[in-house]
């Protein structure tokens, strides 16, 4: 996806409240998400050849996170979620390894879909014990993460509306 295409799928838009909001929403995954503020934008290409767009915004002692892994080949017409949820959430949970959440609570987020779950944990890094909250979708072509990382319970209310705002497209 070239740089003018992501920058597409992240315009400010302003809420009836006049609040202005950030609504990221790319073309490959069929799920969108609103941050607060203006979030920095990456493109990669995976391991795989996929293409992966990430946005984050760091702000108000929170760490909001999403990102959109694209799968090399598209399967071909008719391609649908994981048909199984349990297969969803096995890579959910393979995801959760990987990214090394301690204490994580895995669980269904069928609100979204059966492709979705929830994950809750603790993060152990440098700079100390984080607490982490994701929302993942896992299809057949694509992989949609959102994540907050916060410190306390302060800020875990922003991390729990950015989450909220999740939605498919």
């Amino acid at each position: 996806m070239a740089a003018a295409a992501i920058l597409a799928a992240l315009v400010a838009t302003t809420t009836p409240q006049g609040a202005t909001q950030w609504p990221f929403a790319p073309p490959e995954c069929g799920y969108s998400v609103v941050f607060p503020a203006q979030p920095s934008l990456t493109e990669t290409v995976g391991e795989d050849g996929g293409k992966n767009i990430a946005v984050d915004l760091v702000a108000n002692g929170n760490r909001l996170d999403a990102l959109c892994m694209r799968a090399v080949s598209d399967l071909g017409p008719g391609a649908a979620p994981v048909p199984d949820p349990a297969a969803s959430l096995a890579r959910i949970e393979d995801i959760t390894k990987a990214l090394a959440i301690q204490d994580a609570e895995i669980r269904p987020l069928t609100t979204l879909g059966p492709e979705c779950g929830e994950v809750h944990g603790v993060l152990d890094s440098a700079q100390g014990m984080y607490q982490i909250a994701a929302r993942l979708c896992v299809t057949s072509n694509s992989t949609f993460i959102v994540e907050a990382i916060y410190s306390n319970e302060q800020t875990e209310a922003a991390a729990a509306q950015f989450l909220e705002t999740m939605q498919r497209k």
